[in-house]
């Protein structure tokens, strides 16, 4: 049986595929520039296939973009207010090394001034060392800008002994009371100094001056508080007691008041 016979000229069937194959090949790279749903394969032969990838899929170069982007987003980032916290939290460590540091070096520096006293009380008289010890209590000035020492007298008692008499200026606080309660915490720190000193003291007394208006409307320093303090009473004393109990309780309730302005009644 003769086989059918192709028509046309020889060869028309390969130009004719040439021929459509140009506008097909621009068509498909239209649709896949660009586009990462779309892809392209080569065909045997020299033919072109375009296909559509599954949706929700890209092609490989997009999807490794696409993956490390997703890399990054997972990566936890510090929010402001952290920030900040761990800013605090870096300074307080840093303030609390230099702190230590310094609490470190205060020893040291607190026993040279110890050795410097000590070498200078032993290069003083006995009356001379019984006002530094005043003196050390009552350094500086008070609230009002007013050195607080007046007087401090030290004085032989003829039945032997001595006798230390302290007056000074007294701070001011925001009511009688509490003034009052500043003027017996003072006395004490001075008692305190001079009956544990272990010098041979019989008798003590401060007094406290405080500005106070006259009948003419003028202001003057007067006496608002004196006490006085025995070698007698101050032997019973437990001067390891508490120190705030033996300031604001024990002395108070020991020695004996022998002035007290009206106002601090």
């Amino acid at each position: 049986m003769e086989q059918p016979k192709l028509s046309g000229r020889p060869g028309g069937h390969g130009k004719n595929r040439n021929e459509h194959k140009e506008p097909i090949i621009r068509v498909a790279r239209c649709v896949i520039w660009r586009n990462p749903y779309v892809g392209r394969k080569a065909l045997p032969g020299g033919g072109l296939f375009v296909y559509k990838t599954r949706p929700g899929t890209k092609r490989s170069k997009p999807q490794t973009k696409d993956i490390k982007k997703m890399d990054k987003k997972e990566k936890p980032k510090l929010t402001r207010r952290q920030k900040w916290l761990f800013a605090i939290l870096i300074i307080l460590f840093v303030i609390m090394i230099i702190a230590l540091a310094s609490d470190g070096d205060t020893p040291s520096q607190s026993q040279k001034e110890i050795q410097q006293n000590q070498i200078d009380m032993s290069q003083l008289t006995e009356d001379e060392q019984i006002e530094m010890l005043v003196s050390n209590e009552l350094k500086g000035n008070n609230n009002m800008k007013t050195a607080y020492v007046r007087k401090i007298d030290v004085v032989e008692q003829t039945n032997g002994g001595l006798g230390v008499f302290v007056e000074y200026n007294a701070d001011d606080n925001l009511t009688t009371n509490l003034s009052k309660g500043g003027i017996e915490s003072k006395m004490s720190e001075i008692y305190t100094a001079l009956y544990t000193s272990g010098k041979d003291i019989r008798t003590a007394s401060v007094t406290a001056y405080f500005p106070l208006l006259d009948s003419y409307g003028n202001k003057k320093d007067g006496v608002v508080y004196k006490s006085v303090l025995n070698k007698t009473e101050a032997d019973k004393v437990n001067w390891n007691a508490d120190k705030s109990l033996l300031k604001v309780t024990i002395l108070p309730s020991v020695w004996t008041t022998t002035a007290l302005h009206r106002e601090f009644r």
